[in-house]
C-alpha cells in the first residue's frame, strides 16, 4: 500500500515537472539547429 502511494506521488511530481519544463521551453521548439535548441533551453532554465 505504501509503495503504490509512493509511486503515485512520484508520478504526480514527474508530471508537474514535465509541464513546467514544457512551459519554460516551449518557445525553443522552432530552432534552426539542435545546438540552438540546447542553448535556448539552458537560458530558459537558468533564467537568463
Amino acid at each position: 500500500m505504501v509503495t503504490s502511494a509512493l509511486a503515485i506521488a512520484v508520478s504526480v511530481l514527474v508530471a508537474v515537472f514535465f509541464v513546467r519544463y514544457a512551459n519554460k521551453t516551449q518557445e525553443c521548439y522552432q530552432p534552426d539547429s539542435f545546438q540552438q535548441y540546447k542553448q535556448c533551453v539552458r537560458q530558459q532554465l537558468t533564467g537568463n
